[in-house]
């Protein structure tokens, strides 16, 4: 008999905002990243790279929801 979870996890406000810092940080890395292989004609990497940054500006956007915490990260 499957087992009906209805409780969450529950952090601390601090490592919330914390946990969704660490990704926008990451977040910014993977696009300097992508604007790098641009400038090094290196299509192929941009075009990875443009990915992983999606994946991971959907994940930042999940946290800030989820936890709740009022950390935004950049628009673009």
């Amino acid at each position: 008999m499957p087992t009906q979870f209805t409780d969450h996890v529950s952090l601390p406000a601090q490592s919330k905002t914390k946990l969704v810092n660490r990704y926008s940080e990451y977040n910014r890395v993977v696009r300097s990243t992508v604007g790098e292989s641009g400038e090094h004609n290196d299509p192929a990497t941009e075009d990875l790279l443009t990915e992983v940054l999606r994946g991971t500006k959907l994940d930042i956007w999940f946290l800030e929801r989820h936890a709740n915490v009022g950390v935004l990260t950049d628009a673009a």
